[in-house]
């Protein structure tokens, strides 16, 4: 009996072990790739808003157009570490970001490759290809698929879920 036990064991370790998620394989994948996808942006504050973005960009920055909700589909920002310049219709703005840009529809895509390519996890989860950051009352959870593509992401704030991320499409270059 203890022979099987052993075995079994042995098995369970071994076997666990190949294809295994680190967390340096998704940030190797993610330095230096120039990311394009598409995502839906759910906010969960007082008034919850969805919103349908095209990104194209990196951690570092990127170009982020709205295409739904029909009432604000154009509107097109350049998102940088300090702000955003929202254009519409030829017209453009620069306007700084929340202190917490993870918050913000426009630029809450920049804040989680960023996180991915320049954060320590918190935790990580290599069964569920889960990595973790939480930074004072902010954390985040982002999801990959088999590939290490980034498939979806919550963010919390003091526990409270106040955006969900479904991306769709992502490719790196």
């Amino acid at each position: 009996m203890k022979k099987i036990v052993a075995a079994l064991l042995a098995l369970l370790v071994l076997g666990g072990c190949g294809g295994s998620l680190t967390q340096k394989d998704v940030t190797d994948k993610y330095t230096d790739a120039h990311v394009k996808c598409s995502a839906r942006i759910e906010t969960l504050s007082e008034t919850a808003s969805e919103y349908t973005v095209l990104f194209e960009g990196s951690g570092e920055g990127g170009e982020v157009e709205i295409i739904a909700p029909e009432s604000i589909k154009g509107v097109k920002a350049s998102v940088g570490a300090g702000g955003a310049e929202i254009e519409y219709e030829g017209k453009s703005v620069y306007t700084f970001l929340p202190a917490y840009r993870e918050t913000a529809p426009v630029s809450c895509l920049c804040s989680l490759f960023e996180a991915i390519v320049s954060k320590k996890p918190s935790a990580f989860s290599p069964s569920a290809r889960r990595l973790d950051y939480t930074e004072g009352r902010l954390a985040r959870s982002l999801y990959f698929d088999e590939d290490l593509l980034l498939k979806s992401a919550e963010i919390l704030y003091d526990g409270v879920m106040i955006v969900r991320v479904e991306i769709t499409g992502l490719t790196l270059e």
